[in-house]
């Protein structure tokens, strides 16, 4: 089980690179879905700034801390995250897993305002 620490009223995972990238490659093992969100400092100022936002992303399966801003606003905020879980880590330990399964999507966007 993964464990998580509310902060900006945003469930992050709490773990270890190790532990976390075991769960998602078992995630994709068993042939499960997810949604799965890497939250730098500039998602969650988003977040906290536009509501319709925010709900998006506390749909999420998983919310990881996707900079050292994320990690340091939690330490500072007296609910420290283990360490930081950067997007890129986490798309290379995918594509590994999904190179061997052969049946894994990806979905991502970019949304701006003009």
């Amino acid at each position: 089980m993964i464990q998580t620490i509310q902060l900006f009223g945003l469930p992050f995972v709490d773990a270890t690179p190790s532990h976390w990238y075991t769960h998602i490659k078992t995630i994709l093992h068993n042939n499960e879905k997810a949604f799965l969100v890497t939250a730098n400092p500039e998602l969650v100022l988003r977040s906290l700034r536009d509501p319709a936002y925010k709900h998006i992303l506390q749909q999420a399966t998983f919310i990881t801390p996707d900079g050292i801003g994320v990690t340091a606003a939690s330490k500072r905020m007296g609910k420290p995250l283990t360490t930081t879980l950067p997007g890129i880590e986490t798309a290379r330990e995918l594509l590994r897993t999904a190179d061997a399964l052969k049946n894994v999507s990806f979905c991502s966007a970019v949304v701006r305002k003009s």
